[in-house]
């Protein structure tokens, strides 16, 4: 219940604050004075969006919060969830900043806009005149009927269940598209394949082969040089080796006193017998180099293939050509393997098919079972409120696919006069007599609905005198059990209230602000009602119809 709302700097509201009853209570004031600023102040309450023009004076914030007792609202788990210290009397706060920015507060914990919408659609419900355009969908019509049935929780079961039937569905769509594509590129994958297994990839070494083939190309030319050495080391017309060994003879042939030549000579025959290995090795190594064109047209063969390949593949390295193999190989058992997944998947979707079936039924159920409670009560509250003849019923259509709301469509029918067919309200009924209509629907919500609040702007909009009587009479019923918060215009409405405020604007020479008042006295009741009544000038008939009205 909404005991206390107060408002700073909101439009021409500089500051308001108003404590409200548990029962009915109702707003009045002459057009143009606020009123519909009011329900935007609370509006920011709900989480509606922001509307940053409202924002009165600039260098100042505009603050809209109210004081809701929610102690016997079970909402303990919900301030749990969201870590928020549960207090009997919350306050919730919304914050709208010159810079552009809103702020949201529950018991003075900064929140996110989504966390304070889901606390206040648990305390507080608006219905205003452009509500009445959701009599045209879908939304609407399934959320009164479930409300009213029970089949709320079972629908957002299947919701959630429809989400992952649809992913599921998602992905059988995209394995058999995927499928198609790799059977249809089966053959290039098959080539792509065959092509890089013709080379032994795993054990070829590509620098290796390089050298291989550098050396065959230039077999002859290395062949000579390596001659050429060969033969300055080991000729016998002043080779190096002959020259060295002449110069070890020399030596060897003569004993030296001085130890320091003994080295010099060792040195020198160590040093012919390094040369004549050498001269040998490089002999043998120029004997072993000879022209092999078979093998060079296998090397080179292996080394263009490869390079080929490289270019082909765009990659860098044989390393690199592997991964293609094994990416190919993959592929082609993906398409072998694809009849199996798809089997799985489509068993799967089989059983989240049946699943939805079994939750959809118990919707139905539940919402057939109903469906003629709340057409009793509609048609109870139509007659009530001088629309004798007026026959109301739900109209549920079911199909085989799923869809949002389970396996139905839904329709509310009116036939207001006797002897016409039953029609979709939006196409036959005036505003005046969707307004009535609207106005049981939401008390008919009200009834099965834990909402201890209910908002209703000018709910009597197009009808007056004995109807608006009734409806008056119908909502101070309500209050009984509810909290009613009603904008009128109608002096039948305002003289049920338990608790009436007046809107008015106050002007100066520089400014005008929007101010809301208690009428405590009967007397300021009394000429209120007699105004509303009357217009601007408060007549004697007028004073005495609102003394009749208060007296019923």
């Amino acid at each position: 219940m909404l005991t206390k709302l107060s408002v700073d700097n909101y439009a021409l509201i500089d500051r308001l604050e108003v404590n409200l009853d548990s029962g009915f209570n109702v707003i009045t004031g002459e057009t143009g004075s606020g009123k519909s600023l009011l329900l935007g102040a609370l509006g920011l309450l709900l989480g509606q969006n922001a509307d940053f023009s409202k924002i009165g004076t600039a260098d100042k914030k505009c603050i809209s919060e109210g004081v809701f007792d929610v102690s016997n609202y079970g909402l303990e788990p919900f301030f749990k969830e969201h870590d928020i210290d549960f207090e009997p009397f919350t306050i919730i706060r919304r914050e709208l900043l010159k810079s552009g920015k809103s702020r949201a507060f529950i018991n003075d914990t900064p929140v996110k806009l989504n966390v304070l919408k889901q606390l206040s659609s648990e305390l507080i419900d608006i219905h205003s005149q452009h509500e009445n355009s959701k009599i045209h969908t879908q939304d609407f019509l399934f959320d009164v009927l479930d409300t009213f049935s029970g089949a709320s929780e079972e629908l957002n079961s299947f919701r959630f269940q429809l989400k992952e039937h649809k992913s599921l569905a998602k992905d059988l769509a995209e394995l058999k598209s995927k499928e198609i594509q790799l059977k249809q590129d089966k053959d290039y994958y098959e080539f792509q394949l065959r092509e890089l297994s013709e080379i032994d990839l795993e054990n070829i070494h590509l620098s290796d082969l390089e050298d291989e083939l550098n050396l065959l190309v230039n077999a002859e030319e290395i062949r000579k040089q390596v001659y050429i050495s060969a033969e300055a080391l080991s000729s016998d017309n002043n080779g190096s080796l002959e020259l060295l060994k002449q110069a070890s003879d020399s030596l060897e042939s003569v004993k030296f006193p001085d130890e320091e030549l003994n080295l010099l000579k060792d040195r020198v025959i160590s040093l012919k017998l390094e040369l004549e290995d050498l001269a040998h090795e490089v002999r043998n190594k120029s004997d072993k180099i000879t022209p092999d064109e078979e093998r060079l047209a296998q090397v080179n063969d292996s080394v263009n293939s490869v390079n080929t390949l490289l270019l082909k593949h765009r990659t860098s390295s044989i390393e690199e050509l592997l991964e293609k193999k094994e990416n190919f190989s993959s592929l082609l058992n993906q398409a072998e393997n694809f009849d199996n997944e798809i089997v799985a998947l489509q068993n799967k979707i089989r059983k989240s098919s049946k699943n939805l079936t079994g939750l959809s039924d118990k919707i139905h159920i539940k919402r057939i079972s109903k469906k003629g409670e709340l057409e009793q009560f509609i048609n109870a509250g139509l007659k009530e409120l001088s629309m004798p003849q007026a026959v109301f019923q739900v109209d549920l259509t079911v199909s085989e696919e799923f869809n949002h709301y389970g396996q139905t469509s839904i329709q509310f029918l009116v036939s207001t006069n006797k002897g016409t067919a039953l029609s979709p309200i939006s196409k036959v009924a005036s505003g005046g007599e969707i307004s009535r209509v609207m106005f049981l629907i939401k008390a008919a919500v009200a009834s099965k609905k834990s909402i201890k609040t209910l908002v209703l702007d000018e709910i009597d909009t197009g009808i007056s005198g004995e109807v608006a009587s009734k409806l008056a009479g119908l909502i101070k019923g309500m209050s009984d059990h509810s909290q009613i918060l009603v904008v009128s215009h109608l002096a039948q409405m305002a003289s049920r209230a338990n608790a009436h405020f007046k809107v008015s604007k106050q002007e100066n020479e520089t400014t005008t602000v929007t101010l809301l008042e208690r009428l405590h006295r009967q007397e300021d009741v009394l000429n209120e009602l007699a105004q509303m009544l009357s217009g601007t000038q408060i007549t004697d008939a007028a004073l005495k119809n609102a003394a009749s009205l208060l007296s019923e």
